[in-house]
């Protein structure tokens, strides 16, 4: 009668696990709730609807599934690596989607497949690389104004 449930659901380690997932979830929303430009926020600071719903959208893309992290932990790091690249894009503050995708890696080490962890290191290694050619090439580029 009781198939569906895995072994250990109730186990006390399970509950940890569970309570840990949405302690880090509950975190990451509320690094990202003061990112989105509310309604309510002094001109210049605010934005209009469908431009807060679209930062909404995006601040759960970048933590709700942490929830499940555990189990399938290549989307969490994927959507939140994703909200980070489009936040960058819009210049607009990507720190907590930087935090989320730093989690979403360690989930990847943590709890993905070997093939998935070597998909990682090597998408980890383009990134660092391509940030120091960035820095590399963009010093004393700057107008000053």
């Amino acid at each position: 009668m009781e198939a569906w449930r895995a072994p250990g659901w109730w186990s006390a380690p399970a509950r940890r696990a569970r309570v840990t997932d949405r302690l880090v979830t509950a975190v990451l929303l509320a690094w990202a709730i003061p990112d989105v430009p509310w309604w309510w926020r002094p001109a210049g600071h605010s934005a209009s609807t469908p431009a807060v719903l679209g930062y909404l959208a995006l601040m759960l893309a970048q933590s709700l599934p942490f929830l499940w992290w555990r189990r399938v932990p290549l989307l969490a790091a994927g959507l939140a690596a994703t909200v980070f690249a489009v936040r960058t894009g819009l210049s607009h503050n990507p720190y907590s989607a930087a935090a989320a995708t730093a989690v979403g890696a360690f989930g990847l080490g943590a709890w993905g497949g070997s093939r998935t962890r070597l998909a990682a290191r090597v998408l980890t290694a383009a990134a660092v690389a391509g940030a120091v050619i960035v820095l590399l090439t963009s010093q004393g580029t700057r107008r000053s104004g």
